[in-house]
């Protein structure tokens, strides 16, 4: 009944938080760096059931329907089914939001930033209630949610075959979503882009899911939200807490440090965090020095 805001993300992520936390007893720093790496999707719990109920199939979609078949909506970066699933989703979207929008959809579709964007993730999230309350009033005129259905899986099969190749066992999610950073500079000094762009690394989770990995409609699926840094602190002992960037300590791209931590990273793993002065002083590598300058 209270007016709160109109930019709000929805609860799946955050409901997987809560669950990992309620599990727990008493928490490690491992325990809670897992949670860093949950990717357990909400919202394949609630489409997948359909797309398993499709029938008069072809054969290529028959094989990525046994693939979701066993699927435990964990968006891991290996996973044929979860590329399945969000190649069907990604059709799903772009034929029913896309109706929705009409003449603007070409326009919103391939937009960036805040605006467009976001309103498009809220029609997202009221498709997925649409569909448990068997609500067909975003469909297009004479669609049910099985016609639709049944068209964006087949779509999304038809995509994965173009992109990966004609074996649904290798259509893991990694091949899709992965990090692309481009350095600012790279376009300009094109000769030199090998060593100013940071590497691109395959990656699990996607928007839904506590591992951030959104990515836009305009561009499926290259990452374009992620976690730009990751923690885990321990109280009990500082220096026993845990770090992680998407690249390193240092933004010079000619530094051992520039992208050093990526694969780490990209495997949800973490490095110590050195609090105390002896423990600084134990893993440091080198010293800079910051020299005022007198006029």
């Amino acid at each position: 009944p209270y007016y709160m805001a109109l930019d709000y993300a929805p609860e799946f992520r955050a409901k997987r938080i809560v669950h990992r936390i309620e599990e727990l007893d008493k928490a490690t720093v491992e325990d809670m760096l897992s949670i860093h790496s949950e990717r357990t999707s909400i919202p394949a719990s609630v489409y997948v059931p359909h797309v398993l109920n499709l029938s008069n199939l072809n054969p290529l979609q028959a094989q990525a329907q046994r693939i979701l078949r066993n699927w435990t909506y964990k968006m891991d970066p290996d996973s044929a089914a979860a590329a399945v699933y969000s190649a069907f989703r990604w059709k799903l979207h772009l034929k029913v939001i896309g109706s929705l929008l009409g003449v603007l959809a070409d326009q919103a579709l391939v937009s960036g930033g805040r605006g467009a964007p976001t309103h498009i993730n809220h029609l997202a999230i009221r498709l997925i209630e649409g569909l448990e309350n068997e609500d067909c009033s975003l469909l297009p005129d004479g669609e049910t949610w099985d016609t639709t259905i049944a068209q964006a899986f087949a779509e999304g099969v038809e995509y994965l075959r173009e992109t990966i190749g004609k074996d649904p066992e290798e259509w893991g999610w990694g091949k899709l979503h992965y990090t692309n950073p481009t350095h600012t500079l790279s376009e300009i000094f094109s000769n030199h882009k090998d060593l100013l762009n940071p590497p691109s690394v395959p990656m699990g989770g996607d928007g839904d899911t506590p591992q951030a990995g959104s990515f836009a409609m305009s561009n499926p699926f290259i990452m374009t939200g992620m976690s730009v840094a990751r923690y885990v602190f321990d109280p009990s002992d500082w220096d026993n807490s845990r770090w992680i960037v998407p690249l390193g300590s240092s933004g010079h791209p000619g530094s051992s440090h520039y992208s050093d931590q990526t694969d780490l990273w990209s495997k949800v793993q973490a490095i110590k965090m050195a609090y105390t002065p002896k423990a600084v002083q134990e893993i440091s590598v080198g010293k800079q020095k910051l020299i005022p300058l007198v006029k």
